[in-house]
């Protein structure tokens, strides 16, 4: 399991345990979750919780979750939870032409990601994790371009 992005904390969901690190101390979470922190990035199960993973909650960007069915030959490589993608648009007048509408978008679920995996449509489901300025507008673009057939996700290796 890998938690969601903008996960509430809460003491149920971290256990404290007694570990020995001789480097890097600092970049973990030491001791007992305060109150009011999400977390901003993939964290799996028992993991050490990194400190650049959390971010109090009133800092954490609104967010909307979009999820769409994708061709699964279309997507990029094992993507998986945690990938960070470039989302494009093609004009339906014109096929040829493609738009950078969301650059560096995380992904948060993906079904076809270990092994390629698709239903017998050939779709896979692909959420993504949407902020920033126009939150609403760009939302409405990717769900208008997803429904018309019109997207497309490039992987940003190396990023999360």
């Amino acid at each position: 399991m890998v938690w969601g992005f903008w996960l509430r904390l809460t003491s149920e969901l971290v256990e404290v345990q007694n570990v020995r690190l001789e480097h890097g101390v600092d970049t973990y979470l030491t001791g007992e979750v305060g109150s009011g922190y999400v977390v901003v990035r993939p964290v799996g199960r028992g993991e050490l919780l990194p400190s650049a993973a959390i971010s109090p909650a009133a800092e954490a960007p609104e967010v909307r979750y979009v999820t769409r069915p994708l061709d699964a030959a279309e997507l990029p490589h094992g993507i998986s939870p945690g990938d960070v993608v470039d989302v494009w648009t093609t004009p339906l007048d014109d096929a040829s032409a493609a738009t950078l509408l969301l650059p560096a978008v995380s992904v948060t679920a993906a079904s076809a990601g270990v092994g390629g995996f698709a239903d017998a449509s050939r779709q896979a489901q692909v959420t993504l994790a949407i902020t920033g300025d126009d939150l609403h507008d760009i939302t409405a673009q990717l769900v208008a371009a997803a429904r018309a057939g019109r997207v497309y996700l490039a992987s940003l290796p190396g990023i999360q």
